[in-house]
């Protein structure tokens, strides 16, 4: 049923638009308020759509629901390959001082994040093109589309930057594809042109600025979205389909031939239209299914809520009933380990024991008087013991013998030199006499 009211919307309001346009020799008028729409954005294929990052935006749903890659200023056929396509941005912070640059590689879908530095206030940003996702060389019409994940404010105008690579110097030559005015809403960006782009390609930046001031950009927030670009190969003379066959010298047959080409023209065009309705309406009846889910989901939050309220509640009981319950068997289990050593301290019976002791006692004692008897008689002992020398019996005549030699000696007065003298060279000569006597010479 969903389908078939889409398929009769789009037949309707295409219908209605192509028979207008052929019934009336004037301009429609065009419809007042926000959502109006120009007859020149009609033909041109740009219609303002809802955003899939705007959806919702007072209210935080699930991802499955959040995530609606369609760009609010309509859908464009992505013809570069994911593979080389980053997005890129120059860092700067609310005193313009520059903080870096950071880039992520896209998804399969064209999506990706920055992570950007906590003090960001604003950023230069492009859709980066590199590797198997650069074009041959040649002159293109090209459309890059970004469907913001969040509502920022862009500059008004928008640049296309490629970059050469010279081998024999390798050195990367920049030259500029132009400036085009830029048409935003939301944070969603389009911008469109004609560029020409030489061989050697090494990069391909599609580039605009955030404003600087009130650009909706929260500080240091990640930022992302889903990034498209369509070229197509132009060829240096396109022709011209503002005036068929009116030209000088048009026969009927280049008049003809001029309206089958407006017709075919045309035809394109409402293809194109008939593509960014479709998209319209995907986009609208995600919004709508999103409005009906979202009282539904409200209440699943709040149902949610009270769920873990309740369990965190429950919890912090049982959790204190378990620490009350630890406590109270803690202090049974240190009162029974005092009861016990006071049992053990007190309830033991030594009086064995001390008789044991006693009698030790008394053995040790009675050791001690035999030890103090025995070191008493051998001390008298030892005292009693009287040296008596053998050797004094022969020593005393001797002693007398001498006592009288010196008494004569001293007596002689002055005799006693020649004496003395005399006896000394006896001496001497039977010392002299024993010497040759033993064989001296």
């Amino acid at each position: 049923m969903r389908k078939l009211l889409s398929v009769c919307l789009v037949v309707l309001f295409v219908l209605t638009s192509v028979f207008s346009a052929l019934a009336s020799p004037f301009p429609m008028p065009a419809a007042s308020g926000s959502n109006a729409i120009d007859s020149e954005s009609l033909m041109s294929g740009r219609l303002p759509v809802a955003s899939g990052s705007d959806a919702l935006s007072d209210e935080p749903l699930d991802e499955s629901f959040s995530v609606i890659p369609y760009s609010s200023l309509g859908s464009i056929n992505n013809t570069v390959g994911f593979g080389g396509m980053f997005l890129y941005a120059d860092m700067y912070d609310s005193n313009e001082k520059y903080l870096g640059s950071t880039q992520s590689p896209v998804d399969g879908q064209g999506h990706a994040v920055l992570k950007m530095k906590p003090d960001c206030t604003y950023f230069n940003f492009s859709i980066y093109l590199t590797g198997t996702s650069l074009p041959s060389s040649g002159k293109y019409t090209f459309t890059a589309d970004f469907s913001s994940d969040m509502s920022v404010v862009w500059d008004a105008k928008a640049g296309v930057t490629a970059s050469k690579k010279y081998t024999n110097a390798q050195v990367d030559n920049k030259f500029s594809g132009g400036v085009f005015p830029l048409r935003q809403n939301s944070g969603d960006f389009q911008f469109s042109g004609v560029v020409d782009f030489g061989s050697g390609l090494s990069r391909v930046l599609f580039s605009v600025s955030l404003k600087r001031t009130d650009n909706g950009y929260h500080k240091g927030d990640p930022f992302g979205g889903f990034a498209k670009v369509n070229l197509k190969y132009t060829p240096d003379a396109a022709p011209d389909y503002s005036t068929p066959g009116t030209g000088a010298g048009a026969s009927a047959q280049d008049f003809q031939n001029g309206v089958t080409n407006l017709m075919g023209n045309i035809s394109d065009k409402l293809v194109e239209i008939v593509a960014t309705i479709s998209d319209q309406l995907k986009a609208l009846w995600d919004q709508m299914y999103n409005y009906m889910h979202l009282e539904q989901l409200k209440n699943d939050d709040k149902n949610t809520s009270q769920i873990v309220d309740a369990i965190n509640n429950q919890g912090e009981q049982v959790g204190q009933d378990i620490t009350n319950s630890i406590d109270n068997n803690t202090q049974n289990i240190i009162n029974n380990n005092n009861q016990n050593f006071d049992n053990i301290q007190n309830g033991y019976d030594n009086t064995g024991m001390s008789a044991d002791k006693d009698k030790l006692d008394s053995a040790i004692n009675g050791y001690d008087k035999l030890e103090d008897d025995v070191v008493n008689q051998v001390t008298d002992n030892i005292n009693q013991f009287e040296f008596k020398n053998p050797f004094e019996s022969f020593t005393a005549p001797m002693k007398d013998i001498g006592y009288f030699l010196t008494g004569i000696y001293n007596a002689l007065g002055a005799l006693n030199i020649p004496i003395g003298f005399s006896l000394t060279l006896t001496i001497a000569l039977l010392a002299i006499g024993w010497y040759r006597f033993k064989g001296g010479a």
